[in-house]
Parts: C-alpha cells; structure tokens; sequence
C-alpha cells in the first residue's frame, strides 16, 4: 500500500493565503502539515510550530532569520518526527522558502508570489503622501526573498493579472495566475440581513448603511477619501449609518510621523456625527459577513497594490461596491455593470454618487446580482479556484 503523500504548507501567519487550500489537500487525503509562528489554525492539518523575533532587525536580514527558522522546522519534522515531504509550498515574501532546496534538493516546491516591491508607482499615485526617501532602497532589497524564491520554486502561484504584472518577466514564466478562491456557499446574502452595533441597536438591510473595510484605516486602502465622503454624506443623508471596519495600525503603509493615527488625523479636521458613524476595529469573520449583508453601498478603495479579499467577498455578498477607478479594481469591476468605479482621491465624487444610489436603491440591484455572477464565474473557491490549484499540485507531485 503505497504512503500518502506528505504536503507542508509554510507561512509565518497560519492560515493566511492557505486557509482554503491546506484544509482542502487534507480532506483530499494527503498527509499535511503547516510550518508556522503564528498563533492561528488550519483545519485537517499537523502544526510544526517555530519562534521568531524581528522586529529588531533589517527587513532583508528578518528575511534570512526567517529562512533559517523554516529550516530548522523542516530537520526537526525529519529528525524527531521521521518525516520528509513530498512537495513544499509556502508563500516567498517573508524569505521562508530561500533554504528549502539546500535541504531537499529534489522536492518540488510551489511559491506563493503575492507582490514585487516597487517604491515609485506607489509614491507617483499619492504624491502629497509624506515621502520615505529610503523606500526605493528598502523594497528593491525585500525583493531579495522574491528572487531567491523564483530561482528555487518549481512553480508559482499569484492571485490576479495585477499582481502577475507586478514581476519581472523573467519570474513570470514560473507563474500560474490562480485566485486563492471566495467561498460562495458560506458567503450567500440573506433575505434580511441584520448588524447587532456594540451599543445593542440593530441595523437591517432595510436601513440605509454605507459600509467600509481595510486591515488598517489609511491612506494605501483610501481611508482619508472614504471619511471624508462620509462626513459629506452624514449632511445629506440624515438616516443613514456608517459601518466601519479595521485597526487604527496601518496595515501597509507607513504610521503618522507625530504618533496620532490616520483616524484620529482626519476627524480632527471633519464634522461627522459620531451617533451614525460606527468604528467597529477588527471584528470576527461572522460580524463582518453581517455587515455586508446590512450594506447599501460599500466603499474599496485602494492604491495600485494587491486587492482585498474583502473586495471579492462583498461582491459574492451582492453588495453595490464603490471601488476605485485602479488597476487591482479594474480587473473585476466594469463600471455600472457589476459595481461603480470612482476616482480614487475625488471624496466629493464619492459621496455624490452614493448619495444618488441611496435615493434609489432599487434600480442598482442588477448590479448587484452582476457582482455576485462575477465572483460564481471567475472566482468561486469550489468551482473553480481549487480545482485549478489542485491540478496545480498535482502536477508537481
């Protein structure tokens, strides 16, 4: 009776990308195992756990510390545990994977390629956003995981046409554009949706409630346009409730220089109506489903970077998205077809045509059902996205 194969996933932040695809390589009978430092789970699969600290250190030197912790995992799994897999994949940005062919050769590999580092179109797009003069310096060295990382692996994954274009060409030849998947069997917008707020009111989708989400409320993830939009709309829309989602930490840009966040920057400036506008933080995964299913007009904003998963799941959601007129959003989004596009800086804009929505609700719902065909047909997890990932596997096995 021949063994099952032995597949193990690594990232320092478990589940992350591989929250659909590990469970579903070990419900498919595979023997799997998550190398991680985080603190998270991953169902059906075996935990390797390792430490780290860097926050001490150099981008590019947490990079090889990473690298060598990974390592160690993978001796202890063959030392303590008698264990060697049969194919490793694990995502290159953290430089987790840049020893993994030193120390089994002949073991395919399979990269998670998320984003190529590149300082000028990002500082080009928001001009008036304070300038880190060492950033061209500091991304072109953490691109040092990206490149040892597509001489290593056998193949590569990366989630959009985008984030494909974001590489060189000559790492493009190893990637396959595959998206992690959304799964529209849990995400399925009910007759009446409904948000219990911490202070115990109930908003239903009867309501009118413009929604927004970022990991962190700043600048990368439009934030500034999105509040001032809002504050706008607080003036014209008296019964409407403003539902917002994500820490006060930027996830990926770069904090205020004086200490305040982005929130408490903006607000000091803006007039909104702090009984409407509702600052939930992070949340669990089921509080912001039930936002989205309470949202009458939900705002993506974001520079040229990789999108959002939230994107996605508010469109499987049926929401009517605002996103912005970029090129991550323009991938899924035509405009008036299945969601509207504005200028990412215009917040006037923004707020006028959420304002023109609001008052007419019903006739966006076309778009809406758009939205969620878009995600059924390009990026439904069962249907299509793990399909091809397996297949993916498969042919490195």
């Amino acid at each position: 009776m021949s063994k099952k194969p032995v597949i193990a996933f690594v990232h320092q932040n478990i589940p992350a990308q591989f929250r659909n695809l590990a469970p579903a390589m070990a419900a498919a009978g595979n023997d799997v195992y998550f190398i991680t430092a985080g603190q998270g789970e991953s169902r059906g699969t075996k935990r390797v756990q390792y430490q780290i600290d860097v926050k001490a250190e150099h981008p590019v030197v947490a990079q090889f510390t990473y690298a060598q912790r990974v390592t160690k995992a993978l001796l202890h799994l063959q030392t303590e545990l008698k264990v060697v897999p049969d194919l490793i994949i694990g995502h290159v940005g953290w430089g987790e994977l840049m020893y993994v062919k030193d120390l089994y050769p002949k073991v395919p590999v399979l990269g998670y390629f998320e984003w190529y580092l590149r300082a000028q179109p990002l500082a080009d797009f928001a001009p008036t956003e304070p300038v880190d003069r060492d950033a061209p310096f500091v991304f072109r060295m953490k691109n040092t995981a990206n490149i040892h990382s597509a001489d290593l692996c056998d193949a590569g994954l990366t989630p959009t046409h985008f984030q494909y274009a974001s590489y060189p060409t000559s790492i493009q030849k190893k990637l396959n554009v595959i998206h992690d998947g959304i799964d529209t069997v849990s995400i399925r917008r009910p007759a009446r949706g409904k948000l219990t707020l911490p202070d115990g009111r109930v908003l239903t989708s009867n309501d009118e409630v413009v929604t927004y989400v970022g990991r962190g409320l700043e600048p990368l993830r439009g934030f500034p346009t999105a509040i001032r939009a809002i504050a706008e709309l607080c003036k014209t829309r008296p019964k409407a409730h403003f539902v917002i989602i994500g820490a006060d930490e930027p996830a990926y840009g770069n904090p205020l220089p004086n200490g305040e966040t982005h929130r408490q920057h903006l607000l000091a400036e803006l007039e909104i109506d702090a009984t409407r506008v509702h600052f939930l933080g992070r949340v669990p995964y089921t509080t912001f489903l039930d936002v989205l299913y309470v949202s009458s007009a939900h705002i993506y904003l974001t520079y040229p970077y990789f999108l959002s998963w939230s994107m996605l799941e508010a469109m499987a959601a049926e929401c009517l998205v605002f996103g912005s007129r970029t090129p991550p959003v323009e991938e899924v989004i035509v405009d008036g077809h299945n969601g509207l596009l504005v200028d990412f800086h215009d917040a006037h804009a923004l707020a006028e045509r959420i304002r023109a929505v609001l008052e007419r609700p019903r006739d966006y719902d076309h778009i809406r059902l758009e939205a969620r065909r878009t995600i059924l047909e390009r990026y439904d997890l069962h249907g299509h996205c793990l399909p091809r990932q397996k297949a993916l596997i498969a042919s490195l096995l």
